[in-house]
């Protein structure tokens, strides 16, 4: 491995530090606990440390006003669009757990509301 890729690693979590150490995951996670441990978990599968960067600079992404230029004039391009677009899937996520959150508490109401218009 390159002594650039080597560096990657270190480079990327300090850049993305300041950004994520005091923000939260809506699960109540700290986000820069959550990628240290994306790395970690990444590192058990033997993943590169280009990998593991890129799982920081993927939560670093909203924090960012223009998250494409900022990272490629960093990282470069194959960094930014991967932590852009990777930052889109999570998005999605976010946004689908949310959906089902409020669908389950819907459904439950209107059980509750059926259980009760019958006298349960």
């Amino acid at each position: 491995m390159s002594v650039e890729l080597d560096d990657v690693l270190v480079r990327a979590r300090a850049f993305a530090e300041p950004f994520l150490s005091s923000e939260y995951l809506d699960t109540g996670e700290n986000m820069l606990e959550h990628a240290d441990a994306v790395a970690s978990i990444l590192d058990t599968m033997s993943s590169g440390n280009d990998v593991k960067a890129a799982s920081y600079l993927v939560y670093a992404c909203p924090h960012l006003s223009r998250p494409r230029e900022v990272i490629a004039k960093t990282f470069g391009d194959e960094f930014a669009s991967l932590a852009v677009e990777t930052n889109k899937l999570v998005e999605v996520q976010r946004i689908s757990r949310t959906v089902c959150a409020t669908s389950r508490r819907s459904a439950c109401a209107d059980r509750e509301r059926a259980q009760n218009a019958v006298g349960f």
